[in-house]
């Protein structure tokens, strides 16, 4: 299944973008449009998702608040959303050139933007975001630390009701309020697909799969998979120029 287009919308406390949101249905059919006023809650989609697209609501006619503003050179700064495309949403044309220079925005928008700008606008974004440089780290809150590891390392993540453990070369380790499709969604853009009940699966770190006795094997350890999932593997193969 194709993974949902996951985009950011940093509003104000209006419904002028009300517009903006319906047009991102219409174009997306199957995007999750996440959808806040509050910089915390953004912080928090940014880590937790696979974004793709972020849009970011700016005030500064009325009175200056550049909190904004630093919310999107946060965003730059971290390696796996330096890449991701910014539309800034803004009556202010004094900043065009600290937008789309020195914050490296992928575009600006007026509120009561031009539909056919606006549409032309995200088609590119979301083109550009599929050739970004992808992300070497994984975050993980575990308890109160927020822990780093590389993607490339992760061999798998074994999901239960409460908690899950994440699978590395050289070390495992629990994480709370973490779903098999949390993890999907984080991964979208990597090799990571469902191969056992609630066990997610890197594809690039597998070295080897027994299609006889249903095993995918890693360098140092094996797990089992199910018959229901021997079709998915089988396609994933298939996919890959493999079978």
């Amino acid at each position: 299944m194709k993974n949902k287009k996951q985009i950011l919308v940093l509003d104000g406390k209006s419904k002028q973008l009300n517009r903006l949101c319906r047009l991102i249905g219409e174009m997306c059919e199957h995007a999750d449009v996440l959808r806040t006023t509050d910089l915390e809650e953004a912080y928090r989609i940014i880590f937790c998702r696979n974004i793709e697209l972020i849009f970011v609501r700016v005030f500064m006619e009325h009175r200056y608040d550049d909190s904004r503003i630093r919310f999107i050179e946060q965003v730059r700064q971290k390696e796996e959303t330096a890449f991701v495309p910014i539309i800034v949403i803004t009556t202010d044309e004094v900043n065009i050139r600290h937008f789309l220079g020195e914050l490296h925005c992928f575009g600006i928008m007026e509120p009561q933007f031009d539909q056919n700008y606006a549409q032309e606008l995200i088609e590119n974004a979301l083109k550009f975001h599929k050739y970004k440089i992808e992300k070497k780290f994984a975050y993980f809150k575990c308890g109160g630390v927020i822990k780093s590891v590389r993607i490339s390392e992760i061999l798998y993540i074994e999901h239960h009701k409460k908690y899950a453990i994440v699978y590395t070369y050289t070390e495992q380790f629990s994480i709370t309020n973490c779903t098999g499709t949390d993890t999907l969604q984080k991964f979208g853009n990597y090799d990571f697909m469902l191969c056992a009940k609630g066990v997610v699966v890197n594809m690039r770190c597998v070295s080897g799969i027994d299609m006889k006795h249903h095993k995918i094997i890693f360098s140092d350890r094996s797990i089992s998979f199910g018959q229901i999932y021997y079709k998915n593997i089988c396609a994933y193969l298939e996919q890959a120029g493999i079978l």
